[in-house]
């Protein structure tokens, strides 16, 4: 109660700022970034931000975090960098020219941030199989069917003029997505711009050691966000779980599975302590996953959007969607028929998937034509040259 309440008094004492901020010059070639409510270095921004500072020197690039680790890492790494809500930071958002983020301008960066004044850039984090924005009636912006819902949305858009973001640009990485996200976020189709997604680019030249030794092989398992922030996710016990049958198939063909969940969730805790007693299964929930991604040899995932940009490395991906019907029915609705965009084996337990692991493992793969059909369906680029194509959209807007 007292953490809604500090957020509501820090979004009225913005408002005032909001406005002056309207009327305060931009200082040219100031851009700002941020991502994941503040929380993380990672993702589109992340790698955007990267770009930015090792091939554009005239930019000042700054980099906003709520996380005093990442602030003081970044600096020490000789990048701009500061706390979300500091004095300095205020003073950065009043003045920025262009503003960058992943989730929100007013939880990535600041909601001071004013679109007639600054451009405002929409990486999001993702090609959207599950509906987002103002399409995702059930998580997001759920149904209001009684009058006080309405009149409480309505409210908080007047009151708080920052609610309603627009944006100068929101990338894509399709023409086959423009509408989606055009609706998503209720802007004209001609702000939703292809240019690739940055984070791809490092999919090209990972920059992280392999995370197994020579002549072993790495699997990643990566289930989508589920519930509520730190809500509990057991895709384990419930789907017959084995450590020792996981091991037997892992060993067999000298792999290692490492498993990462959403950022949000968290495993409950006897699932996290069985693994951690485990010699080839392994947690990987620390870091950006796109510097090491490439190192995977094979994916297996539900209904998270990774695999859309793990189809640039061409290799075997194992879809889990263990619980798709009540998934569907409590958390969100999909854009699209889900076999007709998941290019490869479904599984519905965990013997299931670890005998597709196997055949996996093996060299069967029954799916390459499949995955090539939605590669070109979803990806227009397949290149790593998508954070120059959205710095070049920036520039066209500035």
């Amino acid at each position: 109660m007292l953490s809604k309440l500090r957020k509501w008094w820090y979004y009225f004492l913005q408002i005032p700022l909001y406005w002056i901020s309207r009327w305060v010059p931009p200082r040219r070639r100031l851009w700002v970034f941020g991502a994941w409510q503040g929380e993380r270095y990672a993702d589109n921004s992340r790698y955007l931000f990267e770009y930015v500072v090792r091939h554009h020197p005239e930019i000042d690039a700054v980099w906003f975090s709520a996380n005093r680790r990442i602030v003081n890492e970044l600096r020490q790494q000789g990048r701009a960098a500061v706390r979300i809500n500091s004095l300095r930071a205020l003073l950065l958002a009043l003045r920025a020219e262009v503003a960058v983020v992943t989730h929100s301008l007013r939880t990535d960066i600041q909601p001071l941030i004013h679109p007639l004044k600054t451009c405002t850039v929409q990486l999001w984090h993702g090609i959207p199989l599950k509906k987002i924005g103002y399409d995702d009636t059930k998580f997001t912006h759920p149904v209001q069917h009684s009058f006080r819902q309405r009149l409480k949305t309505r409210t908080i858009e007047l009151l708080f003029p920052f609610w309603r973001e627009q944006y100068s640009l929101i990338a894509t990485t399709s023409r086959n997505l423009v509408p989606i996200f055009a609706s998503a976020f209720r802007h004209p189709e001609k702000r939703v711009r292809v240019t690739g997604y940055p984070r791809n680019d490092a999919l090209f030249y990972p920059e992280t050691p392999s995370p197994v030794p020579s002549g072993e092989r790495a699997v990643i398992y990566m289930p989508t966000f589920r519930g509520g922030m730190g809500a509990e996710s057991d895709l384990f016990t419930p789907y017959g779980f084995s450590i020792a049958d996981a091991e037997t198939v892992l060993a067999r063909h000298k792999a290692h599975l490492f498993l990462r969940l959403h950022p949000v969730n968290r495993p409950p805790l006897e699932i996290q302590q069985a693994i951690a007693r485990s010699t080839r299964i392994h947690f990987l929930n620390e870091g950006d996953i796109y510097s090491r991604l490439a190192y995977f040899d094979v994916l297996i995932t539900d209904f998270s959007s990774v695999y859309f940009d793990f189809l640039l490395l061409n290799r075997p991906i194992i879809f889990a969607p263990f619980d798709l019907e009540a998934y569907l029915q409590r958390d969100r609705e999909l854009y699209f028929d889900y076999d007709e965009v998941t290019p490869g084996p479904k599984v519905l337990d965990w013997k299931a998937l670890l005998a597709a692991l196997e055949s996996t493992l093996a060299g069967q793969d029954l799916y390459r034509e499949a995955r090539a059909a939605v590669l070109q369906r979803f990806h227009e680029y397949q290149d790593d040259h998508s954070s120059e194509r959205v710095v070049r959209e920036i520039l066209r807007l500035l």
